[in-house]
């Protein structure tokens, strides 16, 4: 006898029902000997606590976004707790941890933590910071320097904190690119105008910089004109002491509150005491 293939799927249409404290409107697919619903769909997804739905219920949200249609109850047929059981739109297969990394998972829930064996990092809540103090001296690739610009230094700078050479340029108002660095030893000034400015850097008492330029000249002044003498004179915010072209310039810092500032020219010999050019 030939066998009879069926060509028509079951027709499941469900029972329309309002379930739990929340009455909650979902159509019933399937229940169990004892009443309680094991398959179901709806627009919402049953509220937790609800009862009469048996545990592992499978509930289809029917309006539902990716990744969260399918849901089964893994709470109680007295108190259910509908989770997502069936995640779509995604194929992540697990979750593994990487360089740097400790955890991971190929189900449930996937903790990835940070490695920190020798405490140099903190980690709070979701920031990673360095710890305070953590860092030192073989922790700072030394083939890759830092800029002096970059670095904000008070105190006594030695030798060894210092750079060997410096590129400033001049601008405008002496800010920016125009300022020398705390730590600079040697510093070559670009600049494409006599009326541009380089800013020294913070006093610190003993600090001695060379500073060469090119065929323009430029205006050298302090970090605060009006009350951080060059050459025992102070002056105003606007006025500075002109630097000629080619000139190699020594600047030392003799008190917190006075430069002596020195040149010779490319020959080496003395160029003419250097005054800023008025007095407020």
């Amino acid at each position: 006898m030939a066998t009879k293939v069926l060509n028509r799927a079951l027709k499941l249409t469900g029972e329309k029902r309002t379930v739990g404290a929340s009455k909650t409107v979902i159509t019933v697919v399937e229940v169990n000997a004892a009443n309680e619903i094991t398959r179901a769909h709806g627009a919402t997804v049953p509220t937790d606590a609800d009862k009469g739905y048996a545990v592992g219920c499978l509930f289809t949200d029917t309006d539902a976004g990716v990744g969260a249609v399918v849901y089964a109850n893994e709470g109680t047929a007295l108190s259910c707790d509908f989770n997502i059981g069936v995640p779509s739109g995604g194929d992540i297969s697990s979750v593994v941890a990487g360089a740097g990394l400790t955890g991971g998972a190929t189900s449930g829930a996937a903790t990835l933590n940070v490695v920190n064996t020798d405490g140099k990092i903190t980690v709070s809540a979701d920031s990673i910071d360095i710890t305070a103090g953590g860092l030192v001296n073989a922790d700072i690739n030394a083939s890759a320097a830092i800029a002096g610009s970059k670095l904000a230094l008070t105190g006594v700078i030695t030798p060894a904190m210092e750079n060997v050479a410096e590129a400033v340029t001049a601008t405008a108002d002496g800010l920016t690119t125009g300022i020398i660095a705390v730590t600079a030893r040697f510093v070559t000034v670009t600049c494409d105008d006599a009326a541009k400015i380089v800013t020294l850097p913070a006093s610190v008492v003993g600090k001695v910089i060379k500073i060469k330029n090119g065929a323009t000249g430029y205006e050298i002044r302090t970090t605060a004109a009006s009350s951080i003498k060059i050459n025992d004179v102070v002056s105003g915010s606007t006025n500075e002491c002109a630097i000629p072209a080619t000139a190699l310039v020594t600047a030392e810092c003799v008190s917190a509150t006075e430069w002596v500032v020195t040149a010779v020219d490319k020959l080496g010999a003395a160029i003419a005491a250097l005054v800023p050019d008025s007095v407020a």
